[in-house]
């Protein structure tokens, strides 16, 4: 008993440093190399302190340096060698890969032969080796199960470098989406500019020579607006309190532009300033209403609120709708279509809600987004346009 724990302890200390050695060496550096050391390792001194214990004896350890590494070998040679080609195999090529693995097993059978004949030539081996029918079927069976744990590791390691490869093309398509709905949101933003420069600047024309003051106004608001529409956004996303600063500009310059006989009321409930919104959001809706409505009769006031409730923002207009008999041929429709595309693009089909309509002489409207995510993005990583003006 004596004899056999001197065994298992010299056996037991030869292989943990040669672990050690292996580990330290440039190769095993990299994470991968040392988890297969570290699974062979465990594997290896299980698979030695079990059938020493039972045999009552342990081999020589240059018997299980060369027996296992022919084993090993056996194992990866398969695993990436022959098992990616029988994979990728097809009718005449199934031939060729049986070859291959026979070819394979037949030089496994040689090299342990051949150990066998080496470490009793030097006298590691202290039986000789005889080739009879139970020495072919213990190499039979060693040679299967190492094929079999080949196979395995195969097919885990193709799942895992399937679900790696599916994750970074998520990922890409997702930074690809995120991209495209940022310079969808610069380009749309961009476009807030011709909607109002014709008819701004043609009041400003007119105001010049007969209300000096107000053309002056005039052009600071529309100064502010092309500045917001050259102004890049991050993550497609701006503050809630820039885009209704432009809201208010459009107010105001429809104001001047009918000398305070168009009626819009503004009504704002919000809590926290620091809301992200998709940019041109509530500016489309707005812009809805002095397309489409009569907002000249003092009587019918077009009304726009903006309410935040604990986990959404939700933007309500009402105005009436204008009696020209053209306005179907304006295009009605179409800027809430493409706001309804751009809620889905931000927010999924389902995590967002617009419905709009006519209501005997109104239209109404109601659009409520989510804001419960907005933690993830807060205001300080958008700057305002000023600070981005001192910024460059």
């Amino acid at each position: 008993m004596s004899l056999l724990y001197k065994t298992s302890t010299r056996t037991a200390s030869f292989l943990y440093e040669l672990y050690i050695i292996l580990y330290k060496t440039e190769m095993f550096r990299d994470k991968t190399y040392r988890i297969h050391l570290l699974c062979w390792t465990i594997y290896i001194a299980y698979e030695i302190l079990l059938t020493g214990t039972l045999n009552g004896r342990f081999s020589h350890p240059l018997t299980y340096i060369f027996f296992y590494s022919i084993e090993i070998g056996l194992f990866y040679v398969h695993a990436l060698i022959i098992m990616p080609r029988l994979f990728r195999a097809h009718g005449s090529r199934y031939i060729l890969e049986a070859v291959l693995l026979a070819s394979l097993l037949c030089s496994y059978t040689i090299l342990l032969v051949l150990s066998s004949y080496f470490l009793e030539l030097v006298g590691v081996r202290k039986r000789p080796l005889t080739l009879d029918g139970a020495f072919f079927l213990y190499l039979c069976w060693r040679a299967v199960l190492f094929l079999m744990y080949a196979t395995g590791f195969f097919f885990v390691r193709r799942y895992i470098q399937q679900t790696a490869e599916q994750a970074r093309r998520s990922l890409d398509l997702e930074r690809m989406r995120t991209k495209m709905a940022q310079l969808e949101s610069d380009y749309l933003r961009s476009q807030i500019s011709p909607h109002l420069l014709f008819n701004t600047l043609n009041f400003i024309k007119f105001a010049a020579k007969h209300r000096p003051e107000q053309s002056e106004e005039a052009i600071l608001l529309l100064t502010q607006t092309l500045d917001f529409s050259l102004s890049k956004s991050q993550y497609g996303l701006i503050p809630l309190r820039e885009e209704l600063k432009q809201v208010e500009n459009i107010i105001r310059i429809n104001q001047l532009r009918y000398d305070g006989k168009v009626t819009v009321e503004l009504l704002k409930e919000l809590e926290v300033n620091g809301k992200l919104v998709p940019p041109i959001s509530i500016l489309t809706i707005v812009e809805n209403i002095y397309k489409h409505g009569d907002l000249l009769k003092e009587k019918y006031p077009a009304r726009i609120s903006i309410t935040e409730q604990q986990d959404s923002l939700t933007i309500k207009t009402e105005n009436l709708i204008a009696s020209y008999p053209d306005s179907q041929a304006r295009g009605r429709g179409s800027g809430l279509t493409n706001l309804k595309e751009r809620m889905e693009s931000f927010y999924g089909e389902r995590n967002f809600s617009l419905e709009y309509g006519k209501h005997g002489r109104y239209f109404r409207l109601e659009l409520t987004i989510p804001t419960t995510w907005n933690h993830i993005l807060t205001e300080t990583e958008f700057p305002t346009i000023s600070q981005r003006k001192l910024d460059t």
